[in-house]
């Protein structure tokens, strides 16, 4: 049993530090009726209901036949690639991070695989990840900090919006300029070069 209980403390190390650091809390502030005032069930209500919502889209292979349908009509290597990131980055705005990149990321690899452009699988999902994080900020359901800062905030819609615009707008630019930076060269390794 001791074996068991020391083999799961060492198989989950952030379960383990979060429970200590939870009893750290009840020793500084023991608890009391005051407790239930730290949920925000609203958040959790609204983070729920969308989750129902993106699993049922999942379910029904919504996202991969709009990301199939996308890049039937990228025409190039660097399209795909492009493609490919950006499928993250508008997608997590609407369906959060997480479900963006668990969705896309396998689609993603086997779309590199198809196309012969497996040398730069590893970069295309590193972007891939910076932007489901870049554009998840844009909206109010793209993260759940995003939902819980937009509850405290009492912003509107419009106005959260208005906000992280220019944000958003400038990680958009920059994941543009870093795909297309150099030229096809820069981001597609010649021929003579992958042979080696």
């Amino acid at each position: 049993m001791k074996e068991k209980i020391i083999k799961s403390i060492r198989g989950d190390i952030v379960l383990t530090v979060s429970v200590c650091l939870a009893v750290f809390s009840c020793i500084v502030v023991p608890p009391n009726i005051g407790y239930l005032d730290y949920i925000d069930f609203r958040t959790l209500i609204l983070l729920f209901c969308l989750m129902l919502i993106i699993g049922g889209l999942r379910e029904l292979n919504f996202f991969q036949f709009i990301g199939k349908w996308i890049l039937d009509h990228a025409r190039s290597r660097q399209g795909i690639s492009v493609t490919l990131v950006f499928l993250c980055f508008f997608s997590s705005m609407f369906i959060t991070n997480d479900v963006a990149l668990i969705t896309f990321v396998p689609f993603g690899i086997m779309i590199l695989r198809n196309a012969g452009m497996t040398f730069i699988t590893c970069r295309i999902v590193v972007l891939m990840t910076i932007a489901a994080n870049l554009g998840s900020m844009f909206t109010p359901i793209g993260n759940p900090q995003n939902l819980y800062l937009f509850t405290l905030s009492g912003l509107s819609i419009p106005g959260f919006l208005l906000l992280m615009l220019p944000y958003t707008a400038a990680a958009a630019v920059l994941l543009v300029l870093f795909i297309t930076m150099g030229g096809t060269s820069a981001g597609f390794p010649s021929t003579s070069r992958r042979r080696r």
